[in-house]
């Protein structure tokens, strides 16, 4: 196992255990990074210069040696990818036979409508994470938030994100609840920073924190973090593009209406109301894997 620029913190590493049996090798700039918990080699430096230096090693040593290894681990990969293929479409074929838009349909309408240069903003929410689950969303660079990140980070940081790289389109995919927590910053910066379009799921208040709940078995009226029949959240301005999107027949419509608007320098949000049940396959109840 190999972890680039990580810490392996605790939010990392829940939920992975047990580990496999390798050694864990990791590089970071930082030596107080390197985690003390997992035995293997550490590399103090750049990840991206480590990785291009094993690069060039495995090369040269694919060209002095027997190629039968290299074909056994190319053929692993693509028996890999072939399952998560088949995986991501049974769920998008059972999501055509429901009424109400689901997220990896979201995302794929997305995928298709997306120009180049992009980059994925994305969050930490139980369901925003569809976006993390290879491969329902492809193509594109991310920023991703690192583990323990405040509410609402990805809705701001999509902001600077398109700030520095002006010429790439940049989506945000977000929760209600991160919205909430920048809706101010997004409607001021909206006249002066606009470009950015915001895809908020809006399951009526903090997913996670009801998954919590849930697993717990707290009474819901007791910790309401959620309410499911709530309005999705408001914001206008001359400068927004906003709708709210209940029909999948509309759906790319809709999206390339926003992604027109966020072209030609405006702000863009599409609220879609999700069903509480859909959240991405390892967080389900089946995979056995909730992190506090």
């Amino acid at each position: 196992m190999v972890s680039l620029a990580g810490r392996l913190e605790e939010t990392v590493v829940e939920g992975g255990t047990p580990w496999p049996s390798v050694a864990v090798v990791q590089v970071n700039v930082d030596p107080g990074g390197l985690s003390a918990e997992f035995s293997g080699p550490r590399v103090l430096g750049d990840a991206r210069h480590a990785v291009l230096g094993w690069s060039r090693a495995l090369d040269e040593d694919r060209e002095a040696g027997p190629a039968d290894a290299t074909a056994a681990w190319v053929n692993e990969i693509a028996v890999v990818r072939k399952a998560m293929s088949a995986e991501a479409e049974a769920e998008l074929a059972r999501a055509a036979t429901l009424s109400q838009i689901r997220i990896a349909e979201l995302l794929a309408a997305l995928d298709a409508t997306a120009g180049e240069p992009r980059v994925l903003v994305q969050e930490n929410g139980l369901q925003d994470m569809w976006s993390y689950c290879f491969p329902f969303h492809l193509g594109g660079g991310s920023v991703v938030p690192s583990e323990q990140t405040p509410l609402g980070f990805g809705a701001a940081a999509a902001i600077g994100v398109k700030r520095a790289a002006p010429d790439h389109e940049v989506t945000a995919f977000i929760g209600d609840g991160a919205f909430l927590a920048a809706r101010a910053d997004i409607a001021v910066t909206a006249p002066t920073h606009g470009g950015v379009l915001y895809v908020v799921l809006c399951n009526g208040g903090y997913g996670w924190l009801d998954a919590q709940r849930a697993r717990l078995g707290l009474d819901a009226e007791r910790y309401p973090f959620t309410r499911p029949d709530a309005p999705p959240p408001m914001v206008d301005g001359a400068d927004l593009h906003y709708r709210v999107l209940r029909d999948k027949a509309t759906l790319t419509r809709e999206i390339l209406a926003a992604r027109q608007f966020c072209a030609q320098g405006g702000t863009a949000v599409l609220m879609v109301p999700v069903a509480p049940d859909d959240i991405p396959p390892p967080l389900r109840d089946d995979a056995g894997v909730i992190p506090q």
